[in-house]
């Protein structure tokens, strides 16, 4: 069946044995963005059946 190969060069190994940092960051702050985005977008839309134009955020505070 399948064998594993364990004949890889030591930078090959470290690579595949560990997740990049950058990745972890970058993946960090995307969702982070996406965050960001979706609250601005509560705060800052108004409801479509308020009068008064509260925006989504306030709109459900108050009711």
């Amino acid at each position: 069946m399948f064998q594993r190969n364990d004949d890889h060069p030591e930078k090959v190994k470290r690579l595949l044995g560990e997740i990049p940092r950058r990745l972890i960051i970058a993946g960090t702050v995307v969702i982070a963005v996406i965050i960001a985005c979706l609250i601005a977008a509560l705060v800052l839309i108004p409801h479509p059946e308020s009068n008064e134009g509260y925006s989504i955020i306030k709109h459900i505070l108050i009711n």
